[in-house]
């Protein structure tokens, strides 16, 4: 009795160490989800969504690390285009928030240039006193 509880633990062990090993169909197939699901959502996501997005790249990459020595070359392959559709939707994705960033910045552009002339003109104004009073009688520097 106790051998067949042994036996049974042992193959309970056997099918969970096995079933959490995605096969590389699998895999392959998270990453394609994972890649549809972020591209067809990507242009409402928020910067929670894009950790989120992250952190499940981050996983699926720890899995395709663990198992790449049993992947064939062409597994590889398709696992690693849909890891460049990745970036290149991440590019995409920084390139946008830039060029909003630079477009509000460019908004309040004037308003930063009149400032940093004026205190330039400003600073300038000083310097000049402060040199014309360090400066030896009927000299100037």
């Amino acid at each position: 009795m106790k051998r067949i509880s042994i036996l049974m633990a042992c193959l309970a062990a056997l099918a969970l160490a096995f079933s959490c090993t995605a096969s590389p169909e699998r895999l392959i197939s998270d990453f394609q989800k994972f890649i549809d699901r972020t591209e067809q959502e990507m242009d409402n996501f928020t910067e929670e969504d894009w950790t989120r997005a992250e952190e499940d790249f981050d996983a699926l990459i720890r899995k395709y690390k663990e198992q790449a020595e049993n992947l064939t070359e062409e597994q590889k392959k398709a696992i690693d285009k849909a890891i460049g559709e990745y970036w290149g939707m991440i590019a995409r994705h920084s390139s946008e928030n830039f060029l909003d960033k630079a477009k509000k910045a460019l908004e309040s552009a004037p308003d930063k240039i009149e400032g940093f002339i004026e205190g330039l003109i400003d600073g300038a104004a000083t310097v000049e006193s402060d040199t014309t009073a360090m400066e030896p009688e009927g000299q100037s520097i």
